[in-house]
């Protein structure tokens, strides 16, 4: 393991209990497995200021529904906007990008996605290698037991129950262009070997993390249209889209 990822391991370790749920877990489980996921990341951060603080809106729909729901609002304002999500929520854009696409919405500029989740059908002997000492194998097997409900079970889905909950493999026609970090359209792939679990969201603790926010910036930059670049001049996007580094390469 990369030696900042080892070093952040233990940390995590020594302060912080396993992420863990029961095989059918209560909903107040659900909910302390929330809080304590919240509260780890929130003390690897500064506090912000309040003048940073970030407004949260909260659309009650589901993710195709709140796709819709913003081009409702504004029909253009794909144009100005680039995905993320990290883990799981990679895995939603992934569906979401799926679903846009078959149903001839406008797409995204760009799509960044940290170690994401690519399908859920996902069995022991494919995650055999995977170590973390904060997440478990058995966590993302207990969390996809808690997404289809306790009389559900993965191995007796339908393909047609499947396809409502799961991406399409090699389905990718038609996404825009992907920023994508982990272990055809427009990819680049940064594959953090020996890195941990969505690394780049550690960036203050991880040099690699660190190098990767710079680049997926630079990406966004010149990934947006020109309309939308008022803060940067051209010579900066030239700059930037000279200085994206190759995938996997952090100096």
């Amino acid at each position: 393991m990369d030696p900042d990822s080892h070093t952040l391991h233990e940390l995590l370790s020594l302060y912080y209990p396993k992420l863990d749920l029961s095989e059918y877990p209560t909903d107040q489980e659900i909910e302390t497995l929330r809080y304590e996921t919240k509260y780890l990341l929130a003390s690897f951060y500064p506090t912000r200021l309040v003048s940073c603080l970030v407004e949260y809106h909260v659309f009650q729909y589901n993710t195709t529904e709140a796709y819709q729901f913003l081009l409702n609002v504004d029909f253009n304002i794909h144009q100005r906007l680039i995905g993320m999500g990290d883990s799981s929520g990679g895995m939603l854009w992934i569906y979401l990008l799926q679903w846009i696409v078959s149903n001839n919405k406008p797409v995204s500029q760009g799509v960044v996605l940290h170690s994401p989740w690519s399908h859920l059908d996902f069995t022991e002997e494919n995650l055999y290698d995977y170590r973390d000492n904060i997440l478990s194998v058995q966590l993302a097997f207990n969390s996809r037991q808690v997404a289809l409900g306790k009389t559900t079970y993965w191995f007796e889905l339908t393909d047609e129950q499947v396809n409502k909950i799961n991406p399409k493999r090699n389905a990718f026609e038609g996404f825009p262009p992907l920023y994508i970090t982990a272990a055809d359209g427009q990819v680049i792939l940064d594959e953090g070997k020996g890195l941990m679990h969505t690394y780049p969201l550690f960036h203050m603790w991880i040099f690699k993390g660190k190098c990767i926010r710079q680049n997926v910036r630079k990406w966004i930059h010149v990934t947006l249209p020109i309309h939308m670049r008022s803060t940067l001049n051209m010579a900066e996007i030239e700059t930037n889209l000279q200085n994206i580094r190759e995938p996997g390469l952090c100096t």
